[in-house]
């Protein structure tokens, strides 16, 4: 299935530019890039970022001669927690080694730039007063805070500089993991879905968008799909950008409220396995557009 060697992707963060499985064994590179077949160790070592390693062996069904590693190991930086990700697994492939603290990056563009410590943001808008309008958000895989550092920052500023005062944003609560990632956004879906009925019941007058990036994007489609029929009709709109589920609609919600952004060469909108820079390009014109269609939908 090709949605199952995704989940590889969503944590090795490996770019077009980056062609590691065409090299096994580079675990002396930069960066901790781990060996091949099944479990194996790799060392964290970029500047200025926290290092140590990891190890272990933890095959997932259809994942070939391995999967994602266990992860132990001691961050080098005072900021950041010890730990990190285990290697990637595969006959044939080369897999990332684990990396201590939060992510160590193997691209100047990957997951790990743009979700490193001080770069995350939290929003309950919800707990404030009702606004016309609330925008209820997951973040993509890993992404620190309730919103994240990217999509769901840029989208929140965006909508905060153009209509102040009347939109309240809200993080989905969720841990934005790999388990999520391998249950399609279901445990996160569930998160939102009761979040989404909080909100109906406290606002019932304001204007409710469910949106989400990546991983994010699956839990926005699922929590949707989990609401009541009374309560879906209280969902003005769902804003998803680069979505593993593209095309796909969602059980008992029309398809003309839903705005999909999938950037061209972002293969993860197709369930492939390989992160380019086209999967982390939607914050700025992308973000400003989906604002725009949500001041259409809204009325703003």
């Amino acid at each position: 299935m090709a949605y199952a060697f995704l989940t590889v992707a969503l944590y090795a963060a490996t770019v077009a530019s980056s062609p590691i499985a065409a090299s096994p064994g580079l675990g002396s590179l930069p960066g901790g890039l781990g060996g091949s077949t099944g479990g194996f160790t790799g060392t964290g070592s970029f500047p200025g970022l926290p290092g140590g390693g990891s190890s272990g062996t933890s095959p997932f069904p259809g994942f070939p001669s391995g999967g994602f590693g266990g992860s132990t190991g001691t961050g080098s930086s005072p900021s950041l927690p010890s730990g990190g990700f285990g290697g990637v697994g595969g006959t044939g492939s080369s897999g990332l080694g684990g990396a201590g603290g939060i992510f160590t990056p193997v691209h100047s563009n990957g997951f790990a730039e743009r979700q490193s410590a001080g770069a995350s943001s939290t929003a309950n808008g919800a707990s404030g007063p009702c606004m016309p309008v609330t925008v209820l958000y997951a973040r993509g895989t890993s992404e620190l805070g309730n919103i994240g550092s990217s999509v769901g920052l840029s989208l929140m500023s965006d909508l905060n500089t153009l209509f102040p005062n009347k939109v309240a944003f809200q993080g989905v609560n969720y841990s934005a993991d790999v388990a999520g990632d391998e249950q399609l956004g279901k445990p996160g879906g569930t998160a939102a879905t009761s979040q989404a009925n909080g909100i109906i019941s406290a606002c019932p007058s304001t204007k409710l968008f469910i949106s989400g990036y990546s991983e994010g994007a699956m839990v926005a489609h699922n929590a949707v799909a989990g609401l009541s029929t009374a309560n879906k009709a209280k969902v003005t709109g769902v804003l998803v950008f680069g979505d593993p589920f593209d095309g796909q609609t969602i059980s008992g919600y029309p398809e003309s409220q839903v705005k999909t952004f999938c950037a061209q060469g972002d293969a993860v909108c197709q369930g492939s396995i390989s992160i380019s820079a086209a999967h982390l390009s939607y914050p700025g014109p992308d973000t400003q557009a989906g604002v725009q269609w949500i001041q259409q939908l809204a009325g703003l």
